[in-house]
């Protein structure tokens, strides 16, 4: 079972390694096209559309009022309208 887990994955890695070389290649050429022809290319390599990375969490804000501090900025924001 190991065995054929670590083939299927070495395939797919191959795989995955075959893919990004041929869209980097066209990538490439179609910069290159581009450039001479005066027109615009793909600005995003296809490993990155499959793969993105992942967004940083942002810090949490805490709010250090007192809840009586809330309630009278929601009526003074209320009763500037």
């Amino acid at each position: 079972m190991i065995d054929h887990c670590m083939s299927a994955f070495a395939e797919y890695s191959k795989d995955l390694a075959f893919r990004i070389y041929i869209t980097d290649g066209l990538k490439v050429i179609s910069e290159n096209t581009a450039h001479f022809a005066g027109g615009s290319s793909l600005q995003l390599r296809w490993f990155d559309l499959i793969n993105p990375e992942p967004e940083e969490e942002k810090e949490e804000v805490q709010d250090l009022r007192s809840c009586d501090d809330i309630v009278n900025s929601i009526w003074r924001k209320i009763d500037m309208r």
